[in-house]
């Protein structure tokens, strides 16, 4: 509820500050935002994930889990370097932060408290995963837009940056193996008769299969919602006269996308009056005439995305919005127009991991208070991959000047 107000407070104020007594311009920002596509998809996806979440919950998957667990002998310890390795493989395949971490939560993580790993370093583990994994994805709308504003193909995109996206997802896993170590959790125990839930982990494989052959996320959440409610009635273990009741899977699930729902459409609010102000164009502008060095450009290029960032809650919009601002940065700094795309992509994405009115972020935390008591705040410390991500594209500023001197040095000599 706080997450709420702040953000209709936010919306308040940017309103009057920035189109100051224009109301009429001021309705018109946010009801044309509201109206996105991009909002109904969002709100689609939120409800289809809530009851998807719901049913593999109530479906008894987490015993399963428990079973297959101590079938393998998978000590609790392991449980945060697998759920970053599970969430990172499944959202490479889907390409999309939301759909793995609306397979990977319901699926991992009831299990994992279940075993004794802090709920907040799973979060982080899931959240860390999914990140990483939309990074590899050639289906990953970030990837898409990215390489579409700056001219490239996607195999471009994706090659220039998978040195940064390695680096800091390696990085992670070490870190999630170091702190699973000191994990004094214990081993699942196979209980007889619950391995028949291990069925509904066709749930999830039918997810990346449909995300593999380019199906709509609306439509694939839909397909898994029918699937998985099919096959926990086949199994008996959600009976008929649950399906609609007030705790039923869809009911439950409904109502506990609710304030999410509302968030968002509180967030298209103030991003329709920001982007009406043109506070972002005239901001990002007056940055980059103050760069005379390619090491300074970069630096202002992941300031400027980072601040965009910030405003927008996501990654797409970001660089949809800065895009069009560094089509000179090439010819004025030599910069390589694939370390532009890779610079601002990947700032955002890394970014949006840590913000939480992302809503891949706001759909994790969704999800994963339904269960166990976490917040956000409880899980940003672990979420590695976002901060590691950023600090190694920090990193490769100055190396990438060194790099280019070298160049530029070489040709002279020629």
């Amino acid at each position: 509820m706080s997450l709420l107000l702040y953000c209709a407070a936010t919306l308040l104020i940017i309103g009057i500050c920035l189109l100051g007594r224009n109301g009429k311009k001021w309705e018109v920002a946010v009801l044309k935002s509201m109206a996105d596509p991009t909002l109904s998809s969002l709100i689609l996806t939120f409800l289809l994930a809530g009851i998807l979440s719901q049913i593999l919950n109530q479906s008894g998957l987490v015993e399963g889990l428990i079973w297959l667990t101590g079938r393998l002998k998978i000590s609790a310890g392991w449980m945060p370097l697998i759920v970053f390795l599970v969430g990172a493989l499944i959202a490479a395949s889907c390409g999309t932060t939301n759909g793995a971490i609306a397979a990977v939560i319901p699926m991992l993580m009831p299990a994992s408290v279940a075993m004794g790993c802090p709920p907040a370093l799973i979060l982080g583990a899931v959240i860390s995963g999914t990140f990483c994994g939309v990074q590899l994805s050639p289906a990953g709308s970030i990837t898409i837009i990215s390489a579409a504003c700056h001219h490239l193909d996607i195999p471009e995109v994706i090659g220039f940056r998978m040195k940064y996206t390695i680096c800091a997802g390696i990085l992670a896993a070490g870190l999630f193996l170091i702190l699973g170590s000191r994990i004094q959790g214990v081993q699942a125990i196979a209980t007889e008769g619950s391995a028949k839930t291990l069925v509904m982990l066709l749930v999830p494989v039918l997810m990346i299969l449909l995300m593999l052959h380019k199906t709509s996320l609306f439509q694939t959440l839909l397909i898994c919602d029918v699937t998985a409610l099919g096959l926990g009635l086949a199994t008996k273990r959600i009976a008929l006269n649950q399906i609609l009741a007030e705790e039923g899977p869809i009911l439950s699930g409904i109502s506990g996308m609710r304030s999410l729902i509302v968030f968002c459409l509180l967030l298209f609010g103030v991003v329709g009056i920001v982007k009406e102000s043109g506070l972002l164009q005239v901001l990002s502008r007056f940055l980059f005439r103050r760069c005379k060095r390619p090491a300074g450009a970069e630096t202002i290029l992941c300031l400027a995305t980072i601040l965009v960032t910030l405003v927008l809650g996501a990654d797409v919009p970001a660089v949809t919005v800065l895009a069009p601002l560094t089509e000179d940065l090439e010819d004025r700094f030599g910069l390589d127009r694939r370390r532009i795309a890779v610079l601002m992509d990947s700032t955002s994405t890394g970014l949006c991991s840590l913000l939480p009115h992302n809503p891949g972020i706001m759909t994790a935390c969704t999800l994963a208070s339904a269960i166990a008591p976490i917040t956000y705040t409880q899980a940003l410390p672990y979420s590695f991959y976002g901060i590691l991500l950023l600090v190694v594209l920090a990193a490769s500023i100055p190396l990438a000047t060194i790099k280019l001197r070298k160049v530029r040095h070489e040709n002279k000599r020629a």
